[in-house]
């Protein structure tokens, strides 16, 4: 992985008490592990279009007034595929 840096970052006793949980409960082994899977997910969040709010309730409303639906399987499996692609055209883009 590389070199690593120990960073020092000061949090709300709130966040804090959030991260002591999610060790306590044995889904992370210590408080970095829960630090780098966070700021894993803020990357693949930073690297998504953004969308407004406004923009996704029209997109909402306009999947409801449709006659067809489709299965949630399917939904997921092309919403998968899709941020897969947009991740691999970020990667070669770097």
């Amino acid at each position: 992985m590389g070199k690593h840096e120990t960073i020092t970052a000061e949090i709300s006793e709130e966040m804090a008490t959030i991260v002591r949980e999610a060790v306590a409960s044995g889904d992370y082994a210590d408080i970095a592990d829960v630090v780098r899977h966070a700021l894993a997910e803020w990357q693949v969040a930073e690297r998504l279009p953004k969308i407004e709010a406004a923009e996704l309730h029209a997109m909402l409303d306009e999947a409801l007034a449709g006659e067809e639906g489709v299965e949630a399987e399917v939904f997921f499996d092309q919403l998968d595929a899709e941020l897969d692609r947009v991740i691999e055209d970020d990667r070669r883009s770097a």
